[in-house]
């Protein structure tokens, strides 16, 4: 949900297409949904985070498990932005106090994803482990 109370809606699938490209910007005070520029890689189960810059990360929920990029509300663009080290699906991301982001958990393969990383915007492209 963006600050002006917005929500951006990215991805997903359905019963034929799996997964997909899409995005819509829903506006509860009208009611209304309005189609966006689509995403880079088709994506499925992802999980946006508003950064405090106002710009959206998503992160994996494609194929390879491991490509995240940026939405600009004010540019309607897409940019892609770095890779995770380690793929994974059915994780969790976290707007962290300091304005970074925590991608944790998740699958791969037959196994969970032990390690975290952080997406850091201040110093742009790409998710790293941290200490």
């Amino acid at each position: 949900m963006f600050p002006n109370g917005k929500v951006l809606c990215a991805g997903g699938a359905t019963t034929t297409t799996f997964p997909l490209t899409t995005t819509d910007i829903y506006d509860p005070a009208t009611g209304s949904w309005t189609p966006t520029t689509p995403l880079n890689v088709a994506r499925a189960a992802l999980e946006p985070v508003v950064l405090p810059n106002g710009k959206v990360l998503v992160v994996a929920g494609d194929a390879s498990g491991t490509t995240c990029e940026i939405y600009d509300p004010a540019t309607a663009t897409w940019t892609l932005t770095g890779s995770l080290l380690h793929p994974r699906a059915a994780f969790h991301t976290a707007l962290l106090s300091n304005g970074k982001v925590l991608v944790a958990g998740g699958l791969a393969g037959p196994g969970v994803v032990p390690q975290a990383e952080v997406y850091n915007p201040a110093t742009g492209p790409g998710v790293t482990p941290e200490s």
